[in-house]
């Protein structure tokens, strides 16, 4: 859904300064596209140690016992959190016992520029969202 928004505003744009500015809107519309879609992947890759860090500390903070449970990273799948994360976040998930935590890194719109975690808990076959805090 993110990309299909990407994709028309900068398109809309493009078309926008094409017509005002004459011939820079395939070049704005590249740049945006370069920034918006290629960028949040590979830095994905360099935060997501942090983001892991992070968990495991609000894991002990919460008091829960889920101690040295490593955070499973789902990169091209969100499993649970298909319709709440977007392909820019990354999502985590922590199973212990009937426990059962899914950590959306990041926000909707921004993906992993933003140092948000939304955690949700899963409960009777239902998805509830717990907490939000940074990273």
């Amino acid at each position: 859904m993110r990309v299909l928004l990407i994709l028309l505003a900068t398109l809309a744009m493009a078309l926008f300064i094409n017509k005002w500015a004459g011939g820079y809107g395939g070049t704005f519309m590249l740049l945006v596209l370069l920034i918006s879609l290629g960028i949040p992947y590979p830095l994905s890759a360099f935060k997501s140690a942090r983001y892991k860090r992070r968990i495991n500390k609000w894991l002990e903070q919460a008091g829960l016992q889920l101690k040295n449970v490593e955070p499973r990273a789902h990169r091209f799948r969100s499993g649970k959190l298909f319709w709440k994360s977007t392909d820019a976040q990354l999502v985590f998930s922590v199973k212990s016992g009937n426990s059962e935590y899914w950590f959306a890194c990041g926000s909707w719109w921004l993906g992993v520029y933003s140092n948000k975690i939304s955690i949700y808990q899963y409960i009777d076959r239902k998805l509830v969202f717990f907490e939000r805090i940074s990273a």
